[in-house]
């Protein structure tokens, strides 16, 4: 994502429970990142359903951006998931 400083560009993704379990449990998703927001932060997810997952980038100054977004779940084969993200802060 590219973004002028003091301004935000914010994308979207899901996350299935397509496992075994009645309901997948998001025990924590985030960043380290301040310039990266994530919402929501936890939740519950049914049997065959899904949730949206919003990240917000939002940097403070002109520069390159790197993060991880760790998704810590109760999913027995996939309770650590981890997506890099990246960013360009761009001058005004």
């Amino acid at each position: 994502m590219g973004e002028k400083v003091g301004a935000f560009k914010s994308k979207e993704f899901q996350i299935y429970n397509r496992c075994d379990l009645s309901e997948l449990k998001i025990l924590r998703i985030g960043t380290s990142d301040s310039a990266f927001d994530v919402s929501p932060t936890k939740g519950v997810i049914a049997r065959g359903a899904s949730t949206d997952i919003f990240v917000r980038f939002e940097p403070r100054k002109p520069k390159i951006y790197f993060d991880t977004l760790v998704i810590q779940s109760d999913d027995p084969k996939y309770t650590i998931t981890r997506i890099y993200l990246f960013g360009v802060g761009m001058k005004k």
